[in-house]
């Protein structure tokens, strides 16, 4: 997974990543607005898209910032703060959904 981010990414397919990347993140933010479930798996793909952009000198649109910020703090990111940068933000996020899964498990464990 490291080396196909640390490749060159083509121009076009940067414009494309920032595109979708922009979608889900509309999608995310809605999904956060209206308190609905955020799967992990997205805000894997959306992190995943912010390093792409990032590593291809392209900085994230700040409405991916923000999503994976709010999804890194579990949605209580004050409002103002700086937008992280992407590895901090990444290492981050692999501990939330961590500590979100082994909670679903010990949940799960204990139900009758």
């Amino acid at each position: 997974m490291r080396a196909a981010c640390e490749m060159q990414v083509p121009r076009e397919k940067v414009a494309e990543i920032e595109r979708l990347a922009m979608a889900l993140a509309a999608r995310l933010r809605y999904a956060q607005m209206v308190s609905l479930p955020v799967p992990d798996e997205q805000v894997s793909a959306l992190a995943r898209a912010a390093q792409v952009l990032s590593e291809s000198r392209v900085p994230p649109p700040s409405l991916v910032r923000q999503v994976l910020r709010e999804a890194a703090d579990g949605g209580r990111a004050p409002p103002g703060e700086p937008a992280p940068d992407a590895p901090g933000l990444l290492v981050r996020l692999g501990r939330n959904f961590r500590i979100r899964r082994r909670r679903r498990h010990e949940s799960l464990a204990e139900a009758p």
